[in-house]
């Protein structure tokens, strides 16, 4: 389930970069962080032939996300928590196959070191969503194929923009697909950026605990028609994501 993960980590660093420019009026913002699973384009053990039912440009390997008889990911939006504690997650176990959309997640503050550095930063007009898909294919199979997106605006106090909204706008352009800053004292700035992500790897599941072939576990429960996961392992994808099997 490597790749959200990297999203997510994205954010993050917008955080920092956000923080940065709080500080000092400019930002060198980084690279998000990469999935270092096994995605689509390296899956090992293969010999590239196009027959070769492990070749990742077969289109009938389920880890391809072009397999004909995937179906296509969700494009219904669902929040995601950045601002509070998320709940705890129940692991239950059970039995993930076939294909879930996601519903809901939950992170922690993913604006924390950027408040740190801008105790009055405002970002409760900051939204992020997830729309996608997992899927839980034949021959223990895993794939996603899902997009995370921020939008909305965040608001920088006269103490820490200095009245320099255009210098912020500047930074921000870094780390976001379209950056607006405006205010004379205060400024407001508001931000769109979205990225998405298509992997494949393979799991195993013991008990309440999914392992994926990238070597990062989950706990899990899926119940009915509900799924949700939570990190286990150092490394795996951050927060608890909530899913609806179609």
């Amino acid at each position: 389930m490597e790749g959200l993960r990297g999203r997510v980590i994205g954010l993050v660093f917008v955080s920092l970069a956000l923080g940065a420019i709080a500080c000092s009026a400019t930002v060198n913002p980084g690279e998000p962080g990469q999935s270092s699973g096994n995605t689509p384009g390296n899956t090992p053990g293969t010999d590239g032939g196009p027959n070769n039912p492990n070749d990742p440009n077969n289109p009938n390997n389920p880890n391809n996300p072009n397999n004909p008889n995937t179906p296509p990911a969700s494009t219904a939006e669902a929040v995601i928590d950045i601002d509070g504690t998320c709940p705890s997650l129940s692991a239950c176990g059970g039995s993930p196959s076939g294909t879930y959309d996601y519903t809901a997640g939950c992170i922690d503050d993913v604006f924390a070191e950027a408040r740190n550095a801008c105790p009055g930063l405002d970002t409760t007009n900051a939204k992020v969503t997830v729309k996608g898909t997992l899927y839980f294919l034949a021959a223990n199979a895993l794939q996603r194929n899902a997009t995370v997106t921020i939008s909305g605006s965040v608001k920088f106090p006269q103490a820490c923009s200095m009245g320099q909204c255009a210098v912020i706008e500047s930074g921000l352009k870094g780390s976001f697909d379209s950056v607006s800053c405006s205010g004379t004292s205060d400024c407001t700035c508001t931000i769109t950026n979205s990225e998405a992500t298509t992997s494949g790897t393979t799991y195993t599941v013991s008990g309440t605990t999914i392992t994926t072939g990238d070597g990062d576990t989950y706990e899990f429960c899926a119940k009915g028609d509900s799924l949700e996961y939570k990190g286990k392992s150092a490394g795996s994808e951050e927060g608890i994501w909530t899913l609806k099997k179609r």
